[in-house]
């Protein structure tokens, strides 16, 4: 098993590696970097847009699978109700509401 990390950007960012081979997408798991406001626990919260992307295609509403997915700062959202199998060139997408204020990591297997 591999992991990748990253921190997630407000444009479309690939979180999963390239392969030359077939993978599976075991877990991922997205953290909530802000520390949270006592008095107001909407302040830090961040919103995700998760998309399984086919080789040669781009971002879309038809290949987005999780939006605007609320996570509140100091809290960690996961991801891994399904394995995702990804083909060669396929790619697992993601963005936030805020730069750099979500930390991403993908747990994989090459199959």
């Amino acid at each position: 098993m591999a992991i990748q990390s990253t921190n997630l950007s407000n444009v479309p960012l690939a979180i999963s590696p390239s392969s030359a081979s077939d993978l599976a997408v075991t877990v991922m798991f997205f953290c909530n970097l802000n520390t949270p406001d006592p008095l107001d626990d909407t302040i830090g919260r961040q919103f995700l847009d998760i998309y399984v992307v086919k080789s040669g295609d781009t971002t879309s509403t038809t290949n987005i699978v999780a939006k605007q997915v609320p996570v509140d700062a100091n809290d960690t959202f996961t991801f891994s109700a399904e394995r995702l199998v990804l083909s060669p060139g396929d790619r697992i997408w993601a963005t936030t509401t805020n730069a750099t204020q979500v930390s991403v990591t993908v747990s994989y297997v090459i199959i």
